[in-house]
């Protein structure tokens, strides 16, 4: 797979099936990549720890076949309306380093089908809501 920044990753692909929610109220089959190689950008390549393939559908470069159907996760979930909202939250939390140390892993959540409004000053009515103009990136 090569990115858009010209990094990329080489490995094969595995699959699964993914869960959400008590006793598995929402269930995928998904396929993801493993990578077994990164190129690129030495620091993303050295402390990338997995990434989540949460591209559009247009640049998902994942093979079509009974487990991606050609979707990405949160599309394929939005297709089979299995989310509350067509939203997908995400919430970032910085960590810390000193002198290429880390003190602190950054860490943070996806919430598929809603938003953490107990993060948002104003909760959602705190939000600004922008049209999305391209297929290509969020």
């Amino acid at each position: 797979m090569d990115y858009h920044d010209e990094s990329g990753a080489r490995g094969y692909i595995g699959k699964d099936t993914v869960n959400f929610g008590a006793s598995g109220l929402i269930s995928t089959p998904l396929a993801f990549a493993l990578a077994t190689k990164l190129t690129g950008d030495s620091d993303v390549s050295s402390a990338a720890s997995g990434i989540m393939g949460l591209s559009l559908d247009d640049v998902s470069t994942m093979p079509e076949d009974e487990y991606n159907q050609g979707a990405t996760l949160f599309s394929r979930l939005v297709k089979k309306r299995q989310l509350d909202e067509n939203v997908l939250g995400v919430r970032m939390d910085k960590g810390q380093a000193s002198q290429g140390v880390v003190r602190r892993e950054g860490g943070g959540m996806y919430t598929f089908g809603g938003i953490e409004e107990r993060f948002i000053v104003g909760g959602k009515a705190g939000l600004n809501w922008i049209p999305v103009t391209s297929s290509l990136y969020w």
